[in-house]
């Protein structure tokens, strides 16, 4: 795979390409609000750690969804491009809480959002051709 062929642009559906960026952006907004609710409130009265794990890796997963069904719409061999453009839409909150809190954790989220599309996209074009 050539870097320069996966970070070029001319040719994908802005549309798409929109769409993948602002459904990551809602997918890791209410994520990052539902883990908010979990750590502060929920857990604290009933006890369930175990719900602050199941949101994380849900949260984590999301861009992987979002990139596999953007790719098997365009359906024009760009999946891991729409991938990498499209999780920047769950990087942007990610990278905003990082500069106010400075939790390293949130690091490591962005770089699993950003493998997360790669391989959305990687893998959405592999069933597209699978698939015939």
């Amino acid at each position: 795979m050539d870097f320069k062929r996966l970070m070029n642009t001319k040719g994908l559906s802005l549309w798409l390409l929109a769409s993948a960026i602002g459904l990551n952006l809602i997918f890791q907004v209410t994520m990052l609000i539902v883990i908010n609710l979990s750590i502060g409130g929920i857990t604290q009265a009933t006890g369930a750690d175990y719900l602050q794990v199941v949101v994380l890796l849900i949260s984590l997963f999301g861009p992987f969804v979002i990139a596999w069904i953007i790719t098997g719409m365009a359906g024009d061999g760009r999946g891991p491009t729409y991938g990498i453009y499209g999780s920047f839409g769950a990087v942007i909150p990610l990278l905003f809480l990082f500069f106010y809190t400075q939790a390293i954790l949130l690091v490591l989220m962005v770089v699993i959002a950003l493998a997360g599309g790669l391989n959305g996209g990687i893998f959405g074009e592999y069933m597209r051709h699978r698939n015939g």
